[in-house]
């Protein structure tokens, strides 16, 4: 049997096919470990996935944090980054031994989310923004700390090119993205997109529910479903801040959610909000953090 090799690198097994190209787990000549993600043909991803693929790499090599995958080298037709050897966050919030190893109880659960909302800390102060936030996107080491991975979609300043509107995973699409602005969004807007996509994954490791099924509910705090599954306007009655009660009261960390994804996203908490309330949460109290801004959340529930 041949097996194919990128660079320096054997690639040995396949581990993931997505829409932008195909992610191998790998291994150099001395056994190193790694994901190396081979993208799809130049010619099948049109201009828009030229500029990502030759953005992932440069975006990536300036992040040096313990929460963000570490990019190991780089070719015309790869992209070799550290192995994480832990399950995605999404089979820890879905099957229930991967739960209990990786995100156990409330305290684990928000020690967890607060490790992410660090990592977007550094990650926005470095000017970079993800968009595209969710469960799959984010894996575990074996020590159980999450790790942020999958910066196909991720944009600095320093990058120029125009922005594509309607990019991302639609299911954790922040309401804005329904109608863009003309001349696309600047980096704060993404920057509060991202906070919102944190909100609805945060959402979908406490309920177990995904926000793309919630959103056809009628007890939804994530607006109309249509909003979920095209263009089109979320009904304001069914708002996070202008309904009462919805499937986030009561529930762990429930004002945290509704504020992250609130309709108005100059309502959004920053992340040192954020981090306070989940450091409270860790702590195992219901102290109420004092936030930065105007903005209050008012408890953990």
């Amino acid at each position: 049997m041949t097996m194919l090799r990128k660079g320096e690198w054997w690639l040995l097994a396949a581990v993931d096919d997505g829409g932008q190209g195909s992610v191998y787990f790998g291994c150099d000549d001395s056994g190193r470990p790694a994901a190396i993600k081979v993208p799809k043909r130049l010619n099948e991803q049109g201009p828009q996935g030229e500029r990502r693929q030759r953005r992932e790499p440069a975006v990536l090599l300036s992040l040096d944090h313990e929460g963000i995958v570490k990019q190991l080298g780089h070719g015309s037709d790869y992209l070799a980054m550290e192995y994480i050897a832990g399950p995605s966050l999404d089979l820890a919030i879905h099957r229930p031994l991967y739960r209990q190893r990786y995100l156990g109880d409330d305290r684990r659960l928000a020690a967890v989310f607060m490790k992410i909302a660090q990592a977007f800390r550094y990650l926005h102060g470095r000017e970079v923004v993800h968009r595209d936030l969710k469960p799959r996107n984010v894996g575990f080491r074996p020590n159980g700390d999450p790790v942020l991975f999958d910066f196909g979609l991720a944009r600095s300043t320093s990058d120029s090119a125009s922005t594509v509107m309607r990019i991302g995973t639609m299911a954790y699409w922040a309401p804005e993205q329904d109608l863009p602005p003309k001349n696309g969004f600047k980096l704060q807007e993404w920057m509060k997109i991202d906070v919102y996509q944190f909100g609805a994954t945060l959402f979908e490791a406490v309920t177990r529910k995904s926000p793309a099924r919630e959103a056809d509910s009628t007890d939804s705090p994530f607006g109309d479903g249509e909003h979920r599954r095209g263009p089109g306007h979320s009904d304001p009655r069914r708002s996070p801040r202008t309904r009462g009660a919805d499937v986030t009261s009561g529930c762990f960390l429930g004002s945290l959610i509704r504020a992250c994804i609130h309709e108005d996203p100059q309502k959004r908490p920053d992340w040192g909000e954020i981090i306070g309330v989940l450091e409270a949460a860790q702590a195992g109290g219901r102290r109420r953090p004092r936030p930065a801004s105007q903005l209050a959340v008012p408890s953990l529930y």
